[in-house]
């Protein structure tokens, strides 16, 4: 189980300057259902997240960090009977409705707080309404055509 160290900087940090290009993306890894401490809270500790990284990459401009894609459970999460049945796209889906929604919109509401625009890669209302880009019961990855190839071109847009 890995430990976040907020006094720390992660290994990677150090090679920035190696890769052309690189997206963050913590998302579906804080989030409630992974968060086994109370101090912080979930919420607190995304901040801490988010903040600690976006300060030790500030200076490089070639960190990108994307928003969290909706995951489009009903009825349960992956692992308690969730599904996702839907054959066609839902443009006014609401969070609420999604299992893991609620966390989903904080989320991404702390990355557009933190993260100036010209590094954020904001996939939410691209993802959010194509409830149909799933395979079979995985409600979680989109399939191919679908959301990731516009992802694509906005990542090319902003390297560009």
């Amino acid at each position: 189980r890995p430990v976040v160290k907020y006094d720390t900087a992660p290994a990677w940090v150090g090679q920035l300057d190696k890769w052309d290009v690189v997206v963050i993306n913590v998302g579906h890894w804080v989030d409630p259902t992974s968060w086994k401490n109370n101090k912080p809270t979930w919420i607190e500790g995304f901040y801490k997240i988010v903040r600690a990284v976006r300060d030790l990459t500030r200076e490089h401009d070639n960190v990108l960090w994307r928003t969290v894609s909706t995951r489009h459970f009903q009825n349960g999460d992956y692992n308690s009977g969730g599904v996702c049945n839907f054959a066609e796209p839902i443009y006014d889906i609401d969070y609420l409705e999604l299992t893991g929604g609620y966390s989903t919109a904080v989320q991404n509401a702390i990355l557009r707080d933190l993260i100036p625009q010209q590094n954020l890669l904001d996939v939410e209302h691209i993802s959010k309404p194509r409830v149909d880009a799933h395979k079979g019961t995985d409600c979680a990855h989109f399939c191919l055509p679908g959301p990731v190839q516009v992802w694509n071109v906005m990542l090319l847009e902003k390297i560009s």
